[in-house]
């Protein structure tokens, strides 16, 4: 009598899109400077990274898409703060 009682996800979800979404917009920054030509690459893996480690905790598209919504909020709002286009 074993069931599988599924666990929620919320809270691995949203601290998995804080971390990148922080991460995305402090290493944006600093290799701005430093590697602007290789920031793309850097921080693609970087995604790579969080989308994976979102699919092994929560085995759900819905956990993978909320946590590329929360990054996106954070890269926004970091685009406001540097007052850079939405766009850009």
């Amino acid at each position: 009598m074993d069931r599988n009682i599924p666990r929620p996800y919320l809270g691995i979800v949203v601290m998995l899109g804080a971390v990148w979404g922080l991460s995305e917009a402090g290493l944006g920054m600093s290799l701005r400077s430093c590697a602007s030509s290789l920031s793309g690459s850097i921080m693609t893996g970087v995604a790579l990274f969080f989308i994976a480690s979102a699919w092994a905790l929560t085995r759900s598209t819905l956990g993978v898409a909320q946590v590329i919504i929360i990054t996106s909020l954070f890269k926004m709002f970091d685009a406001l703060l540097l007052s850079l286009p939405i766009r850009h």
